[in-house]
């Protein structure tokens, strides 16, 4: 926020990045913070270019935001440098899965469909030596810890790795990664198998028949159907060698012709603006005016609560007195 007003004070364009892709945010930011409540229309209506990542993101701007110019958007969805992703490993067979996700509330159901699913297939195949290791870190470590190393879980080998800054060094070294969103466009440019555990229900491999859908959410999986984990896993069984290739060779190069960050860099040129300062300077004082109303709001409320707190604590002084006086009169009796 204050970088925006050093833009409109000093008349100089700026761009707008959006990554949230529910509509419920904006209502959550603007519920949450006062400058998103009061200016968060203002904002988007002077930016120069609004940069989405995809086109429900754009759905949701529009209907939040009807004022704002449909030319000002842009949608860019998120890329890769290819140059960064070199494999040194060919997958041959599946026998190393990498389940990778921060280890939160949120991410619970998205950790235990790749768990589930690696469970599956080690029963499906019965290859005992078969492995898969977890990266990530969080709040919820302790939980799938446990999750892992309950009696159903145990006998597998399943090993939790922590967090890690070398992502892509670790991932190459295994066959199958199993997530959501970022980390299976990396696994495509690193040719693994990558399966997409979904963020409520399992979504299953990216092959060359669902990969456009799975682009199109940033690999998020709300585009695609659900599936079974028992499916899933009957499907890597059946993988032949020449068709782990096809799916490989065939996902990279559709993602190198389409999220090439290469051919997907926006710039903004020659931009002049020319902001309207008197508007600000409403807005501001519009703020103001709102903030002092929400001031007073709050004060008012504090105060009846302090008010029904000595009410409550002087109702039970009074209701302490007569248990007292009523202990004396059985003591008497």
């Amino acid at each position: 926020q204050y970088v925006w007003l050093a833009c409109i004070i000093k008349n100089i364009p700026y761009i707008s990045y959006n990554h949230t892709l529910t509509d419920q945010d904006y209502t959550w930011f603007k519920n949450t913070y006062p400058f998103y409540k009061y200016f968060l229309n203002t904002y988007y209506l002077n930016a120069a270019r609004i940069v989405l990542v995809t086109e429900r993101s754009l759905e949701n701007s529009l209907r939040r935001f009807p004022d704002v110019p449909l030319e000002k958007y842009v949608i860019v969805p998120n890329c890769i440098d290819f140059e960064q992703y070199n494999t040194k490993n060919k997958v041959k067979n599946i026998n190393k899965f990498l389940l990778i996700s921060r280890l939160a509330e949120g991410k619970m159901p998205s950790i235990k469909n790749g768990i589930d699913l690696f469970v599956r297939y080690v029963d499906m195949s019965k290859d005992n030596n078969l492995e898969l290791d977890i990266l990530g870190d969080g709040s919820c470590y302790n939980e799938v810890y446990e999750y892992v190393k309950n009696e159903k879980n145990l006998k597998y080998n399943i090993k939790l790795l922590g967090e890690t800054s070398n992502v892509s060094e670790i991932m190459d070294k295994y066959d199958v990664v199993i997530g959501i969103g970022r980390c299976i466009l990396e696994a495509l440019a690193l040719k693994k198998i990558a399966i997409l555990s979904g963020i409520e229900k399992m979504k299953g491999i990216i092959t060359p028949k669902n990969i456009d859908r799975a682009m199109r959410c940033n690999f998020a999986g709300r585009l695609l159907k659900d599936t079974k984990k028992q499916k899933v896993a009957k499907q890597l069984c059946n993988l032949k060698n020449n068709e782990i290739d096809e799916i490989i060779e065939t996902n990279y190069r559709f993602i190198h012709n389409n999220l090439n960050i290469d051919e997907k860099v926006f710039l903004l040129e020659n931009e002049k603006v020319e902001y309207s300062h008197i508007d600000l300077l409403e807005r501001m004082l519009i703020i103001q005016n709102n903030l002092l109303d929400d001031l007073k709001t709050t004060k008012a409320i504090s105060d009846d609560v302090w008010n029904q707190k000595e009410y409550l604590q002087n109702e039970n002084n009074i209701l302490k007195e007569e248990n007292k006086r009523f202990k004396k009169y059985l003591n008497q009796k």
